[in-house]
């Protein structure tokens, strides 16, 4: 007599090593976490030192954050080839390697070139490796373990500005970039533990072939949809009020008579109400019947408003106060974006639709937006227009956002196999 057999259920892949990888990831992203929110306190320190303006010294952050964002292009293909290992190990060489020569800039242009462009990529490298080595190593596990993993740049959000300014006051900036570059060399033994759990076959791979990886990791054909477009084009306002705030917030409280050491205080009060949003929105994006466009949209027009605050108050408590609220708003950006991509476009789709998203929505307003506020700033004497037209164009989006999320949510009805 034949017994029907249970099936069993796949081995999961976690192990004991899991976990190690787990805590290489977390620290390699608290360090790109440094790396990425501390040139807006070098931003003060260069517009003095080279006597720049502001509108040239917005450039140093804009052009860090905005490669973290582009070497995506080559950096998942190359993940793809070479593995995490070797691209994460190799792009915290080139950041340590930059920033070290940067020390030396005997101008702002040496600046760019160095401890903006060469070193975000390298940085951006480890960043995506270090999200990447995740999926090979959890699961059943894999959205908490990301979770923790990502919160490490949280971490570098909170740390970045105190550790950068206490630098600076004992050891100048060229002393301390050089500490930076130490600190960063750290990427290169962690990123030497991203190995694969079973060891891949080395495949070789043709010119043709990977660069129609890059293609179509950027396939524009989504824009085509009405929706996606509308949601890119909503984002795009709506990171002009925070991609503004973030990068000038510690020269816009340095105009308002505090101190560098206060402005730090101020920002790393932000990134620790960053830090407790970020946890709490992978709470509300697993639950499958939240509107995740209406939630976001709420969130940032928050975001705007905090903003409005911190212009109009004075005192510091009430500058801490209004800049926790920017931070804890703005943790919940990011998260909500796969969510409501996915729903656009599918989850076969989602690696385009991001690939899109981040150039369209993210990386264009970090190149462009710090600039062109420095130049306001310059022209005006103030923050306080600059910032409003930001808080302006912020509120447009979220309000964009608001009256589509009807016609959004019915979109996801398509898309049911989507979860977050």
């Amino acid at each position: 007599m034949e017994t029907n057999k249970v099936p069993k259920k796949p081995r999961s892949i976690e192990t004991k090593r899991s976990v190690f990888i787990l805590v290489t990831a977390f620290l390699a992203q608290c360090l790109y976490g440094i790396g990425l929110f501390n040139p807006t306190v070098y931003f003060v320190v260069y517009v003095r030192y080279f006597n720049v303006s502001g509108q040239v010294g917005a450039w140093t952050t804009a052009i860090y954050a905005a490669c973290c964002f582009f070497i995506g292009i080559i950096a998942s293909p190359f993940i793809s080839h070479y593995g995490c290992r070797i691209t994460a190990s190799f792009g915290g060489f080139v950041c340590a390697l930059s920033l070290a020569i940067s020390a030396f800039s005997p101008n702002i242009a040496s600046i760019f070139v160095f401890q903006s462009a060469l070193a975000g990529c390298g940085a951006g490298a480890v960043f995506i490796s270090a999200n990447v080595i995740i999926s090979h190593y959890f699961d059943k596990h894999r959205s908490q373990a990301a979770t923790f993993s990502l919160s490490g740049m949280g971490v570098g959000m909170l740390v970045s500005p105190l550790l950068a300014t206490c630098l600076i006051d004992q050891l100048g900036w060229r002393g301390s970039m050089l500490i930076q570059s130490a600190l960063m060399a750290h990427m290169i033994p962690l990123g030497l533990t991203f190995t694969p759990p079973k060891p891949l076959p080395v495949t070789t791979t043709s010119k043709k072939s990977f660069s129609a990886l890059i293609k179509s990791s950027f396939d524009f054909s989504v824009l085509k949809d009405t929706l996606f477009l509308v949601y890119c084009l909503s984002s795009f306002l709506i990171r002009v009020n925070s991609t503004g705030i973030i990068t000038h917030l510690p020269k816009f409280l340095v105009s308002q008579g505090f101190s560098l050491d206060e402005a730090a205080q101020v920002a790393s009060v932000s990134g620790g109400c960053n830090l407790v949003a970020r946890f709490m929105a992978i709470f509300l994006t697993s639950y499958p019947h939240l509107d995740a466009t209406l939630v976001f949209s709420v969130f940032m027009l928050v975001n705007a408003l905090s903003v409005v605050i911190l212009i109009l108050v004075r005192g510091m408590v009430s500058k801490c106060v209004a800049a926790g609220i920017f931070g804890f708003s703005f943790g919940f950006d990011y998260p909500f974006v796969p969510v409501i991509l996915c729903a656009l476009k599918g989850p076969k789709m989602l690696p385009v639709s991001m690939g899109v998203y981040n150039l369209v929505s993210m990386a264009t307003v970090i190149i462009s937006v710090p600039p062109i506020i420095g130049l306001l700033v310059d022209v005006t004497g103030s923050y306080d227009l600059p910032l409003s037209m930001a808080v302006a164009l912020s509120a447009i989006g979220c309000l964009s956002l608001l009256f589509s999320s009807q016609k959004l949510k019915k979109s996801s009805k398509t898309h049911l196999d989507c979860q977050p």
